[in-house]
């Protein structure tokens, strides 16, 4: 009779189990290779993956999506900051021939006039790119600042990946963000 009750006991127990680390890892590698996938058949380029080992993973709240999503909108600003510098510098010396042709020819040329309006044209577009990303960044600090609770809802893995896309290599462990349906948080 003991033996019966204990075995009623464990039943139960057994079949309300959470799933093992390893069939969570498992879940996460088979996300992360459908990702790839469809990112590749969207993009119509070759890929051809080697292994996707999920090696942890830890959960997360919101909070460090929005700090990942912090660094991307970071590295946006700073590579168009950079862009416009560069241009900026283009767009002066196409200033300085312009005038310099001008001097000579008594006018400006219509090709040097262009050239400088292009010019121009770019730094404004790289400018508003710039404060789009601020805008952006603003947004999500206001965001977070404002967060009373963080839940750990998300799965942030370490994942071991090689494969090749589009004729380039990766090979090297990547960090993913996701939801509790596996499905990958693009930040």
């Amino acid at each position: 009779m003991k033996n019966t009750f204990t075995f009623l006991l464990v039943i139960p127990l057994l079949l309300n189990c959470e799933p093992s680390k390893e069939q969570l890892c498992s879940k996460m590698d088979d996300s992360i290779r459908k990702h790839y996938e469809d990112m590749a058949f969207k993009a119509n380029i070759p890929l051809k993956i080697f292994d996707i080992k999920t090696v942890d993973f830890k959960m997360v709240g919101q909070d460090k999506v929005d700090s990942l999503t912090h660094d991307r909108y970071s590295n946006m600003m700073n590579a168009f900051h950079q862009a416009f510098l560069a241009t900026n510098e283009v767009a002066k010396s196409k200033i300085e021939l312009m005038k310099l042709g001008g001097e000579i020819n008594g006018k400006a040329s219509e090709y040097d006039k262009n050239r400088v309006d292009e010019s121009l044209a770019k730094l404004k577009e790289l400018s508003d790119s710039v404060n789009y990303y601020v805008r952006l960044d603003s947004l999500l600090e206001i965001k977070m600042k404002a967060r009373k609770d963080d839940p750990k809802i998300y799965y942030f893995s370490k994942t071991f990946t090689k494969l090749t896309a589009d004729n380039k290599n990766t090979l090297d462990t990547l960090y993913y963000v996701l939801n509790k349906d596996f499905k990958i948080i693009t930040h």
